[in-house]
């Protein structure tokens, strides 16, 4: 999982009901949000409710690929916590 999300929002409440099927979260900042959560903040409500394996990222970029590892079959991304974190992924990827 790849996680963004304001700061309006409870991402403990967001990814609880979804936590036993997550493997890893990395956590990212949605830029130019102001009202957003820190890929450090997200990360610490995230292991907060059992998710262990998380780790912040500088950037969606960063993210995406430190999941990728060509040595092995392709896994499932699952970019979520908000719309502006798909508006951000689509800006930043003008192939997708």
């Amino acid at each position: 999982v790849i996680f963004g999300m304001l700061s309006t929002k409870k991402p403990e409440e967001f990814l609880d009901p979804i936590k036993h099927f997550i493997n890893s979260v990395s956590t990212v900042h949605i830029t130019d949000e102001m009202a957003c959560f820190s890929a450090e903040e997200l990360a610490k409500a995230t292991t907060a409710i059992g998710i262990k394996n998380c780790h912040p990222q500088i950037s969606f970029d960063q993210a995406f690929n430190n999941l990728i590892d060509p040595s092995q079959d392709p896994s499932r991304i699952l970019a979520c916590g908000s719309l502006y974190l798909a508006g951000l992924i689509l800006r930043e990827n003008k192939s997708f």
